[in-house]
């Protein structure tokens, strides 16, 4: 099954075969942010901010807290050793059960909480204060954190001891950059920007290779131990982070087409148009990509 949120207020659930609706879930406002499915169970953030947990066979209500998310795909929840855990806009991360819903985890920041990555013990927290916090999963302290260029700080990703963040370039001449860090020290061990300052995503960490986007500059693949550039391909514009499966990656442009790259190069294998483009990267799996538009489709 193939679990899709829409700007009409719905949660789907699909056939991941043939695109038949199994059922549908009306939350409040747009659902924009990606779900989590763990156990038969879809957590997904609605537009009243609210965490709602539904059935993944019948789409009925588990539980629902009333928190205060981020109406963005940056409030997307992550699962971790049955709990829940959420940024939010109240400047704050959450920890809720994955079966009751009820609270067991709380950090208390001063600036909206963009994106939430989890492991090694620790929640690696984007806000708009700048900065990546890392903080304790055993008592919620803080444990370090970095400055980041630019403003929100949101999208990153866990590999091998090191976390990969980047910010969104800010309005005031603020640049975009990705910054490689010791994830239990909190030590720098790198930072990229593309030429212009531009927007930089990691999308996929393999083989000591981080694969990046950029709003402008196409796809660059760096070395992971030191950050230098081993190719770039001069491929359209992206905002969302690419997928890496097996020896391609798969990237959404913003001028609406899914296009296919060798990892080991950068060639282009092949695009196919996704009519007016997308803001969310595909999902790939069984053999398929699943990729949503700005039509509704």
């Amino acid at each position: 099954m193939v679990f899709v949120g829409s700007f009409d207020g719905n949660v789907y659930a699909l056939d991941a075969l043939t695109g038949a609706k199994r059922w549908s879930f009306k939350g409040v406002g747009q659902i924009t942010g990606s779900a989590a499915v763990v156990n038969d169970i879809v957590y997904t953030p609605d537009g009243s901010g609210a965490l709602v947990a539904l059935d993944a066979g019948t789409g009925s209500v588990r539980w629902r807290a009333d928190l205060d998310l981020a109406v963005t795909g940056s409030s997307s929840p992550v699962v971790a050793d049955g709990i829940v855990y959420v940024p939010s806009k109240d400047g704050n991360a959450y920890g809720m059960d994955a079966a009751t819903g009820t609270q067991r985890w709380s950090w208390h920041g001063t600036e909206s909480a963009r994106g939430i990555t989890i492991g090694s013990g620790t929640a690696f927290i984007g806000a708009e204060d700048r900065r990546l916090h890392a903080v304790s999963l055993a008592n919620g302290q803080e444990k370090w954190y970095v400055q980041m260029l630019g403003s929100s700080v949101s999208s990153s990703m866990l590999d091998a001891g090191s976390i990969y963040v980047s910010n969104l370039p800010g309005l005031t001449g603020d640049i975009s950059e990705l910054a490689a860090i010791d994830a239990a020290t909190g030590v720098v061990r790198w930072r990229f920007q593309e030429p212009s300052g531009g927007q930089v995503l990691p999308g996929a960490v393999s083989g000591g290779v981080v694969y990046v986007s950029s709003g402008s500059a196409g796809v660059y693949a760096l070395a992971a131990d030191d950050g230098h550039q081993l190719w770039h391909s001069d491929l359209p514009e992206s905002h969302t982070a690419m997928a890496l499966v097996g020896d391609e990656l798969f990237m959404t442009s913003a001028e609406g087409n899914l296009i296919a790259v060798n990892k080991s190069d950068g060639t282009e294998l092949w695009r196919v148009p996704i009519a007016t483009g997308a803001d969310w990267g595909a999902a790939v799996t069984g053999g398929l990509i699943f990729q949503g538009n700005r039509d509704g489709t």
